[in-house]
Order: C-alpha cells, then sequence, then structure tokens
C-alpha cells in the first residue's frame, strides 16, 4: 500500500508544499485514508441499511485505504479555498501545454467518449470539468 502511496504523491510536485492549505488536505487524507478502514475492520458489522449487498458495497468501499483517501483530498481540495498557483494548475497547464486552438476545436479527438459526445458538447459547464474531453483551461492573471 505505501508504494502506491508514495508514486500518488509524486503528482504533487508542482503543489506548494508550503501552503498550510496544502499541508492539511495531505494530512489529513493521508491520515483518515489509514484511519477509516482500520476502524471498519475493528467494527465489522457497523454498516446496516436494511440491504445485505448495500451494506456490502459500504463496508468494502469504506475498507479501501486508497478510495477512502483519494476521495477525502479531492474532496477538501475542491472545497477549501486555493489559488490556481496554490494548487499547482498552473505549472500542470503549461507542463501539458493545455491550449485551445480554435481551428482543432471542429476536429474529431481522439479522447472523445465512444457515445453521447454530441450531448457533452451542448453542455456548456463539462467544459470547467479537468476530466471531460471539452474541458478549456482558462488562465487567469495571476
Amino acid at each position: 500500500v505505501y508504494w502506491l502511496l508514495f508514486a500518488g504523491l509524486s503528482a504533487l510536485q508542482y503543489v506548494d508544499l508550503n501552503s498550510s492549505r496544502n499541508l492539511y488536505i495531505l494530512g489529513f487524507s493521508v491520515f483518515f485514508g489509514l484511519v477509516l478502514p482500520k476502524w471498519m475492520q475493528a467494527n465489522p458489522n457497523i454498516i446496516s441499511t436494511g440491504s445485505e449487498i448495500a451494506d456490502g458495497i459500504f463496508t468494502v468501499l469504506l475498507s479501501t485505504s486508497i478510495l477512502v483517501g483519494g476521495i477525502t483530498g479531492c474532496t477538501l481540495d475542491n472545497l477549501i479555498p486555493g489559488t490556481d498557483k496554490e494548487r499547482g494548475l498552473i505549472a500542470w497547464q503549461d507542463q501539458m501545454k493545455l491550449t485551445s486552438d480554435e481551428e482543432t476545436d471542429d476536429l474529431p479527438s481522439t479522447y472523445d467518449f465512444p457515445i453521447g459526445m454530441s450531448l457533452i458538447k451542448r453542455w456548456k459547464w463539462t467544459s470547467y470539468l479537468p476530466f471531460m474531453p471539452t474541458y478549456k483551461p482558462r488562465r487567469k492573471n495571476i
């Protein structure tokens, strides 16, 4: 498990680790990702939804350290305000050269979903989500 933790930490190379915000998010995510699964092991029948299938699903999900830590980190990173520079987004954009050329917007993309792209392209809000093929980075003057 620890090798995966440290491999995941390599993604933090552009994040400002002198920021108390980022240190809190990182520390709490790692801590919670280690503590909650141990607590679930100590209390195996704590989840009781009335459905054995749902109980099993929630128990497995909450017992997975990487999932708990990742969801905690992602949630805190999006809820606690921080600048793009502090979060490392500007350095990642520079590294990946995320630019939008007007002439290439109409060409088919390798990263498009096999179905439903016409619907996704109509929704403007999908251009704000970095994991969507319609994502367009917005540069702010810093």
